[in-house]
């Protein structure tokens, strides 16, 4: 097994980087981050379920990052890959662990959301850990008319636009925009 594992890692991490959609997603939070922090400096970021670390590799190019999963493999992985420039830390941690509070300019989640149980206690832990200034990227799946056995399968949501919205609104974020494709 332990021989597999590092197969198996590359394996994903090469589909991630090429796919299309995630090529897409990346483009997207890649350019709302260039928005939200243009201005700013000794900018803060947690990549929170970062998985093999691609986004927050990209992130750091920005800022300062902190990223966090809870997959102990994953994480492991991301650290040899991406030889951890001095601006990137990763952590084996669970967002509802994070002990820095009102710490971070940006927190990005991106396709994770939908696998935690307490979805909403989440969102309320991401605002926590963001500056009262600061700003969430969250990708989810969207559209529940689109549920796959995959999703089935890894027991993964799917959001509709309202509830996604009013998850945000009962966690204290102000909307700022939405985009969806």
């Amino acid at each position: 097994m332990k021989s597999i594992m590092p197969n198996v890692m590359f394996n994903k991490y090469n589909i991630d980087l090429n796919n299309p959609i995630h090529f897409v997603k990346r483009w997207l939070i890649n350019n709302e981050t260039r928005r939200i922090i243009s201005s700013r400096t000794d900018v803060k970021i947690a990549d929170l379920g970062c998985g093999l670390g691609i986004i927050s590799r990209e992130l750091a190019n920005f800022a300062k990052v902190d990223a966090y999963d809870v997959d102990a493999h994953a994480v492991m992985f991301a650290q040899q890959i991406h030889h951890q420039p001095i601006n990137l830390k990763f952590y084996t941690e669970s967002v509802f662990n994070i002990k820095k509070n009102n710490y971070y300019d940006l927190v990005v989640c991106s396709e994770v959301l939908e696998y935690i149980a307490d979805d909403l206690a989440a969102l309320k832990k991401m605002n926590k850990v963001l500056k009262p200034s600061g700003y969430l990227i969250l990708t989810v799946p969207f559209n529940k008319s689109l549920i796959t056995e995959f999703d089935e399968r890894e027991k993964s949501r799917r959001y509709s636009l309202k509830k996604i919205s009013s998850k945000m609104e009962k966690a204290n974020f102000a909307i700022r925009r939405i985009r969806y494709w």
